[in-house]
């Protein structure tokens, strides 16, 4: 999945939900390659993580990077932990979905 954000043109919707992904979410990667036009998120029903060192399915504190994001689906994606405060850079943020996650 680390190829993926590399290949795509900049986007404004990118909706990957249900297709069995597993691995970290890259969210520096996403606002790197989308060159911040990324509106709209869905990543719904993966198993995404990213482990601190307790071994927790967290949210990534690399969320803020994505700053032009208006709508978040991370619904079960196997996360849990805290949510990251992070999460309140994204100050366009509309429609967040974090259920059936462990948060």
């Amino acid at each position: 999945h680390q190829l993926l954000p590399l290949l795509l043109p900049p986007l404004e919707v990118l909706d990957v939900s249900d297709n069995k992904l597993t691995g970290t979410i890259p969210f520096p990667l996403l606002g790197k390659a989308m060159n911040n036009t990324l509106k709209s998120l869905d990543l719904s029903c993966n198993s995404f993580y990213y482990n601190d060192d307790n071994n927790n399915h967290l949210i990534s504190s690399h969320i803020g990077s994505l700053t032009q994001l208006s709508v978040l689906n991370l619904q079960s994606t196997n996360l849990g932990g805290t949510i990251p405060t992070e999460l309140g850079l994204l100050s366009r943020l509309t429609m967040l979905r974090l259920d059936k996650n462990k948060i």
